[in-house]
């Protein structure tokens, strides 16, 4: 886990995961870099990188950005049913599917 965007791909490349799961809306001023930034980052150091989006509101133009750098999911974090929503998200791209929230 990493509490800044900037110690994002430090930790991706020392853990190696699965999965990441980042948060879209990663730009306020304590971080060191925005979140679509971190995550053309991850994406440049590995192509294959299985990345999830979480977000509290919907932003379509956000969304649409993140899936041109080729996340593989997202989903709101106030969804009916979040855990259960998070879950089968997590399990879908890990699957090699995609996940995309209504």
């Amino acid at each position: 886990m990493c509490n800044d965007s900037s110690e994002g791909v430090t930790c991706y490349k020392k853990i190696k995961p699965h999965i990441v799961i980042a948060d879209a809306n990663w730009t306020n001023k304590i971080y060191a870099i925005p979140g679509t930034k971190l995550i053309q980052q991850l994406i440049a150091y590995d192509p294959a990188a299985k990345i999830i989006i979480a977000t509290n509101i919907y932003e379509p133009d956000v969304v649409e950005e993140m899936k041109q750098l080729k996340i593989r999911g997202y989903f709101y974090r106030s969804m009916n049913n979040i855990l259960s929503e998070i879950v089968n998200c997590i399990r879908d791209v890990y699957e090699g599917k995609e996940c995309f929230a209504d």
